[in-house]
């Protein structure tokens, strides 16, 4: 019986972080898929607006892009090699 009583506790916690880090992790989700959806849509965006003679808009839409780029380039949005060791080493 406590060997079944230690399953459910077990459970219960998976569960209960799950439910709670959801909503956290589904927005870093969507900013992360946002920043790269905007450096990919950007540029074609700007060249858009040059095409159609909107300089207005293709100044701001290119400078929205450099903001996005440096964003995306700082090492806190970056996975380094070190942070998925190889388990082979940890052996």
């Amino acid at each position: 019986m406590k060997a079944q009583l230690s399953v459910a506790a077990a459970f219960w916690s998976l569960l209960w972080r799950s439910v709670l880090l959801l909503p956290l992790a589904s927005l870093f989700l969507v900013i992360f898929f946002g920043l790269w959806v905007g450096v990919v849509l950007l540029p074609i965006a700007g060249i858009f607006f040059l095409y159609q003679r909107e300089w207005g808009q293709a100044a701001l839409t290119f400078a929205l892009w450099i903001v996005l780029l440096i964003l995306t380039r700082w090492k806190i949005f970056k996975a380094a090699r070190k942070d998925f060791p190889n388990e082979q080493e940890n052996v």
